[in-house]
């Protein structure tokens, strides 16, 4: 039995051989981690088969069955000492191979998680420009829609201006030639003929002159002069010259309160006249004899939405509902107006005067709408600033 150390060093050195060889062969193939747990089983399993063969041995010789050696055999202590000191190599190499695999995978956590905000600044950045891409695109859409909506506006008002410039052009030359030619009969119906030739040309003159007022407001070049002032003044001079027109056509013409006591209001008394003239031109126009026209001044709203408000109710046929939302565009009655239109005395409407009326209100901070069921009349109110201190006569409010 002196060969016993032999043979379990033998042993031994087998273990050690097939665990260097299951920890050292293909380690190229696995990763960090897994090399460590190799390297820290490997010098597990060297601790633990090495004490366990040490135990036996020193069980077999406790026992008799092994005879206590004489000597020591050096190349049993060299196997017995080397399996050990390598089992703990082993066991630190796998514990520093496991801190390494977990210092890269803290390292690749990071990476993970700065890139994770990468993308989620990537896709706040995207989503940002995606919104703005958006709104371009659809300030881009409504420009496009303005623009042509702009180029057909310029076409039809070319058509209309045209319009309106030849048909009284047309009859002051044919009218002219007629009476140049010595065509007319007798010296009324010569008379008559120039008659309808100043008309003609007044109508000319008046179609130009609106056309360039609206042309001066739409290029900004109108200049409200805006003070706090009765309505008076403008209220007598629409009056004066609406009540001879009135008349041919028996015509009454109503202002509560009276001119005198007019509300006062922030105003630009050229345009406001201006207004006030054309929208009861337009009541007495299209209104029938013997009808009446109801002019109502005074305060609306409460607070910061106190206005004047200045009111012109004729009994004409109205305006049909449908085109009141484009009563304000240029030449409506040429297009649009039609069945008002054909009750007028004498349909010498540019369609132009409610567009210029509606202008003039803008550039002094007022507002203008109409109302008409279509069959009861139409009621034009005009809407201007209110002074901040004032009135407060309850007699002067409208509702």
């Amino acid at each position: 039995m002196d060969r016993a150390p032999m043979i379990f060093a033998s042993i031994r050195l087998v273990l050690f051989v097939g665990i260097f060889i299951y920890v050292a062969f293909i380690q190229s193939h696995i990763s960090r981690k897994e090399q460590g747990m190799r390297f820290f089983i490997g010098g597990f399993l060297l601790l633990a088969f090495g004490g366990a063969l040490d135990i036996f041995y020193n069980e077999l010789v406790k026992t008799g069955i092994i005879p206590i050696p004489n000597a020591a055999v050096p190349f049993q202590i060299a196997i017995n000492f080397g399996g050990y000191i390598l089992g703990v190599a082993f066991i630190v190499i796998g514990i520093y191979r496991w801190s390494l695999s977990v210092a890269v995978l803290q390292s690749t956590l990071q990476e993970v998680r700065e890139l994770k905000d990468e993308l989620i600044a990537q896709n706040a950045s995207l989503q940002e420009k995606s919104r703005d891409l958006e709104i371009r695109t659809v300030d881009y859409l409504q420009q496009r829609e303005a623009a042509i909506a702009s180029e057909k506006s310029k076409t039809n008002f070319l058509r209309n201006t045209s319009h309106e410039l030849r048909t009284p052009l047309n009859a002051i030359i044919g009218l002219s030639e007629i009476l140049k030619s010595g065509q007319a009969k007798d010296a009324r119906q010569a008379e008559e003929f120039a008659g309808m030739i100043l008309t003609s040309g007044r109508t000319l003159l008046k179609t130009i002159d609106t056309i360039l007022e609206i042309a001066r407001i739409r290029a900004d070049d109108y200049a409200p002069s805006l003070k706090q002032q009765s309505l008076e003044d403008a209220l007598e001079q629409s009056l004066s010259v609406a009540r001879p027109k009135a008349q041919t056509k028996n015509i009454g013409i109503t202002c509560t309160p009276p001119p005198e006591q007019a509300p006062t209001a922030i105003f630009d008394a050229t345009a406001t006249s201006h207004v006030l003239i054309r929208l009861l031109d337009n009541a007495v126009t299209y209104s029938p004899a013997n009808s009446e026209i109801t002019i109502e001044s005074g305060f609306t709203g409460q607070g910061s939405n106190r206005q004047v408000k200045v009111s012109i109710k004729d009994q004409g046929p109205g305006i049909d509902p449908d085109f009141l939302d484009s009563i304000f565009e240029l030449f409506s009655r040429a297009e649009r107006w039609q069945n008002r239109g054909a009750t007028a005395d004498d349909g010498s409407g540019t369609g132009l005067g409610l567009a210029l009326c509606y202008r003039m209100t803008e550039v002094q901070n007022g507002r203008l709408d109409i109302q008409s069921d279509g069959t009861n009349g139409t009621q034009c109110n005009l809407y201007l600033p209110a002074p901040e201190t004032g009135e407060t006569d309850s007699a002067l409010a409208l509702p």
